[in-house]
């Protein structure tokens, strides 16, 4: 119930309540599942808890106040910023709201941004700008394709050619239109200016400059062995090279565990912050 209520789950919720499950159980944290439907705004779901009477209608008009915490109003040089999952981070600025390397294992129908889950309907009005940094399926999840049915202004940003790509050698790629660009080049998006790097694991990194905020996502650019620290200093230096500063930075701190070792991680962070 609990896994239920923090993705916004209305049918599963009314499954497990109709088998018997306990509403009123409680975790670690001493929130039942009530608790989360209300802090992620699911007043649909919180609305069925009241109907049963299961919950009060204290806890709906909670639900109602918090409908809108994914998304805020962000004034320029600001950002609001998001955490949607392993690699995958959003970002939202004053005019934008940009995805990196979303990853929810198909899990698109639920949720929303409040929690971390990217959910259309709450972006429709919006400029989005999606970022895959490289084909590994845990960094690119072809759910994200759905978006642009619901969103009028999306834009798809790929560190790599989705054509070329293994995952999509043998059915090809039937995803929405997308922008790819060079190595070390940079190009206007959508009002944004995107600068890529190599990422010496596979696909790019980006450096993205959007209303007033810098944000560099490397994505699985990571010092793993001693082999690659010239290539990986290489592109950083290129980064440094392109800004004076950069406000956000979502650097890895692990790596996939047959290559990744830890004192080289921990060295490659920190020559990036420096």
């Amino acid at each position: 119930l609990h896994i239920a209520a923090i993705n916004g789950d209305l049918k599963s919720t009314e499954l497990l309540i109709n088998a018997g499950a306990k509403s009123d159980i409680k975790n670690n944290s001493q929130k039942t599942p009530v608790d989360y439907a209300a802090k992620y705004g699911y007043t649909d779901l919180v609305n069925y808890y009241v109907s049963k009477s299961l919950a009060s209608k204290d806890m709906l008009e909670a639900a109602r106040e918090n409908q809108s915490s994914g998304l805020v109003k962000v004034n320029n040089g600001e950002a609001k910023v998001i955490y949607t999952g392993h690699s995958g981070w959003a970002v939202q600025t004053e005019k934008h709201v940009l995805i990196f390397d979303y990853y929810n294992m198909n899990k698109c129908e639920t949720g929303g941004m409040a929690n971390g889950s990217v959910c259309p309907k709450e972006l429709k009005d919006k400029d989005v700008i999606v970022f895959v940094s490289h084909d590994h399926s845990d960094h690119f999840d072809t759910c994200i394709y759905q978006w642009a049915k619901d969103v009028k202004n999306i834009t798809y940003v790929y560190g790599f050619k989705p054509e070329e790509s293994w995952a999509n050698r043998e059915t090809g790629y039937h995803g929405p239109k997308y922008v790819y660009i060079n190595n070390n080049q940079t190009q206007q998006v959508d009002n944004t200016t995107v600068t890529t790097q190599l990422s010496n694991d596979t696909g790019q990194g980006f450096l993205v400059v959007a209303d007033g905020v810098t944000i560099y996502h490397p994505g699985d650019h990571a010092l793993f062995t001693a082999e690659d620290e010239a290539g990986f200093k290489k592109e950083v230096d290129f980064i440094a090279s392109q800004t004076k500063s950069v406000d956000i930075a979502f650097l890895p701190v692990s790596g996939c565990p047959s290559r990744w070792k830890k004192e080289f991680i921990v060295q490659g962070f920190f020559y990036t912050i420096d």
